[in-house]
């Protein structure tokens, strides 16, 4: 997918919209840039947040909607093409439907309300819809370089929803990594040194087990109870280089109920460099 660039975003969307400073800024002059040298890559924001303003003719609440994402403005252009084609395509993903522009993903969002509220016939306060879809610069050391994909969305219910991804990319084969491929997560002393952490981040106490704070108790069948692995730590797949270690992220209802939140933590690299199957790049 071609590199959108900062002015083409701006001609698709007649909108509200922001556009932030320089963040990481960079020897951009500089031709030859070995990023293992520097973590640090030049962008900016794009930012959009808009209603529809059909719908704010009639009522109060309405459908209201809010992206973000960097532009990478390296003097690496393949690798800035290479991020921005990883970048759209998750903003532009809506249940059962395929965008290539993001005006034309508003505008379905937008109808889709307006269809919502004909077919039901209810309207106000309560009535309004949003959805926030916001890519940001999770972190970067050496060659690696992470994204984090967060997504909040209201459409009813008794409470709103969100979900954060992460991806991982090397920069110089310009491929995204898994965390299998550096650290061996199902290794015994690993998994003791994360729990630990998990439980300090999570403020779980020593005397309280996993389960009984309502930690890992869910699982991928109905019959999770039943396993043996049940109330017991586990790694997941979700997670982020940052400055400080690797980040791991679990999702609300990934390992308990919604009042147990999203929890994360944070493993130094001090800490895992024992365990890895390789130096990290």
């Amino acid at each position: 997918m071609p590199r959108l660039s900062l002015q083409l975003c701006c001609l698709l969307l007649i909108a509200t919209c922001v556009l932030s400073g320089c963040l990481f800024k960079g020897k951009e002059q500089q031709t030859d840039i070995d990023w293992s040298k520097k973590d640090s890559l030049s962008y900016q924001m794009f930012i959009l947040d808009t209603t529809d303003a059909s719908c704010q003719a009639k009522q109060d609440m309405c459908p209201r909607i809010r992206l973000e994402y960097p532009v990478f403005n390296t003097t690496d252009k393949k690798l800035d093409s290479f991020l921005q084609a990883n970048i759209l395509p998750q903003l532009l993903l809506y249940p059962d439907s395929n965008f290539n522009k993001i005006s034309d993903y508003i505008h379905h969002f937008f109808s889709s309300y307006r269809q919502f509220q004909e077919d039901i016939q209810y309207g106000g306060p309560s009535a309004g819809w949003e959805r926030e879809k916001i890519v940001r610069v999770a972190g970067k050391k050496g060659l690696l370089f992470s994204l984090e994909h967060y997504e909040y969305m209201y459409e009813g219910g008794a409470h709103p929803n969100s979900y954060t991804s992460f991806h991982t990319y090397h920069l110089n084969n310009l491929s995204e990594v898994r965390i299998e491929d550096y650290l061996p997560l199902q290794d015994t002393g690993l998994l003791r040194i994360g729990e630990a952490y998990f439980r300090s981040a999570n403020h779980v106490k020593p005397n309280e087990t996993l389960e009984d704070v309502g930690y890992f108790i869910f699982g991928d069948s109905e019959d999770f109870e039943d396993s043996k692995d049940y109330g017991k730590f586990r790694f997941n797949d979700n997670f982020a280089i940052t400055a400080d270690g690797i980040r791991f992220f679990y999702n609300t209802y990934e390992i308990g109920p919604y009042v147990v939140g999203a929890p994360e933590f944070t493993l130094p690299y001090k800490v895992i460099e024992p365990f890895l199957k390789k130096p990290l790049p």
